[in-house]
């Protein structure tokens, strides 16, 4: 029953918001979660201790598809990487590479994920792969979007990259479309790009280094 003036109290503690999961589609209505702050250092560090702690089965996932994806890459091309010559073993080879390249992509991101969700993958786990047509089509629209960018002088490539960085993410996550992932991507690298940018740049680096 609701009190006198139509008003209600606010909820006890740990009442409201509902738990991680708990959301209904679209959200809580009528709740703005504060946006959250990117503590870099602590970031990284996070995403260091969870590699330690299963350690095995990332690098053992890494050596074998370093070594399955550039035999099947190879076998596809005919052993032959010249690629100023254009002929349908060429064009075939890339379509490979281009699959095995997302395949890898979701591999890996759902590794990630389940280390999120405290649950140590197995080498099996990687290859777990969910909503695999949203995500190769995400992933197809996303390669369009930043070739055409870099074909505009190169800066909107870069923009639009950083903008749809997580847009598999979103897609395997959360079982998006590939429209509303990219939409997903946008909105949460648009609205926290210095602390994301700064993030990006350093992972980067990192994987250069």
């Amino acid at each position: 029953e609701a009190p006198q003036g139509g008003s209600y109290p606010p909820p006890g503690p740990g009442a409201y918001p509902p738990p991680a999961g708990q959301y209904p589609p679209g959200g809580v209505p009528g709740y703005a979660p504060a946006p959250a702050q990117l503590d870099l250092g602590a970031a990284l560090s996070y995403g260091w201790n969870k590699y330690k702690a299963n350690a095995l089965n990332w690098i053992l996932f890494a050596i074998v598809t370093f070594v399955v994806v550039g035999l099947i890459d190879s076998a596809a091309r005919g052993f032959h990487y010249d690629t100023s010559v254009l002929n349908a073993q060429g064009i075939i080879g890339s379509l490979v590479s281009g699959i095995l390249s997302v395949l890898v992509q979701a591999a890996f991101t759902r590794g990630a994920l389940n280390e999120l969700d405290g649950n140590k993958p197995s080498f099996a786990d990687f290859f777990t792969w969910n909503n695999l047509a949203q995500v190769f089509i995400a992933a197809i629209l996303v390669w369009v979007i930043t070739t055409i960018g870099f074909i505009l002088i190169i800066i909107p490539g870069l923009i639009a990259t950083f903008l749809l960085w997580y847009t598999l993410a979103f897609a395997i996550d959360r079982n998006l479309s590939a429209t509303d992932a990219i939409k997903g991507s946008f909105e949460l690298t648009s609205k926290n790009v210095g602390s994301l940018l700064l993030l990006a740049i350093v992972v980067i680096v990192l994987n250069l280094v």
